[in-house]
């Protein structure tokens, strides 16, 4: 894989840029494993943390969500505030 400074006047950039996201959205439009860099073959990716974090964010929401519905709490304030959980938090 190689940088390149733009997408316009690069003959070939858009179909590499579809193929790509074809890639990414499904693993079976991969490449196979054995083409692959011997670096990339055993191991997972690595993941960049500010990825990390916002994935544990929505994680850590969602949970709040479960629980805080099935909580005696809930049942008593949604008619005080039926719009919590707020998403603003």
């Amino acid at each position: 894989i190689r940088w390149i400074p733009g997408h316009e006047n690069i003959p070939g950039n858009e179909l590499a840029d579809c193929e790509a996201k074809k890639a990414a959205e499904d693993p079976e439009n991969s490449s196979p494993k054995c083409q692959l860099p011997k670096y990339l073959r055993d191991k997972p990716l690595l993941c960049n943390a500010p990825a990390l974090r916002a994935a544990q964010k929505i994680k850590v929401k969602e949970l709040w969500k479960t629980l805080w519905t099935k909580s005696p709490r809930y049942t008593r304030t949604r008619d005080i505030d039926p719009s919590m959980p707020s998403a603003k938090y």
